[in-house]
């Protein structure tokens, strides 16, 4: 008798399996970071910023966060097989983060950086700038 009902019991699992609609692959993430820069209230360094390249596969999102109260703002500078370039913009002060879709083709490589900067005047101080991460979507 245990064994037939282990065996309905495993033939239901097993039903219930075939049933089940297939695991979504998980999204990816690449995370960056910017170089360190000076803390106006402490005098500490500290890095001035992060940046995430996001691609949940239907499209792709990338964001910056402003990691450091340095008096500058935080940028993720893109760019697409070195012809196409892009930036997106922290520019509310520490702890703020700002996220932009975008749309590139499936199969391209996007490299990325992290630097602060002056929003102003869309000034990237490059002497900031983290390495470059890259990424094929």
């Amino acid at each position: 008798m245990k064994t037939a009902r282990y065996g309905v019991a495993l033939g239901a699992a097993a039903a219930s399996l075939m049933l089940a609609p297939p695991a979504m692959a998980a999204p990816e993430y690449s995370v960056n970071y910017c170089g360190y820069t000076k803390d106006v209230m402490d005098g500490s360094l500290r890095r001035c910023g992060t940046g995430w390249f996001y691609d949940p596969s239907t499209w792709e999102q990338l964001k910056v966060q402003d990691n450091n109260q340095d008096g500058h703002s935080a940028v993720l500078f893109w760019s697409r097989g070195g012809t196409d370039f892009g930036s997106v913009w922290a520019t509310s002060g520490v702890g703020t983060a700002t996220t932009e879709d975008v749309n590139f083709p499936e199969g391209v490589t996007v490299s990325f950086r992290v630097c602060a900067g002056e929003a102003g005047p869309a000034e990237i101080l490059l002497d900031t700038c983290g390495s470059w991460r890259t990424v094929t979507t």
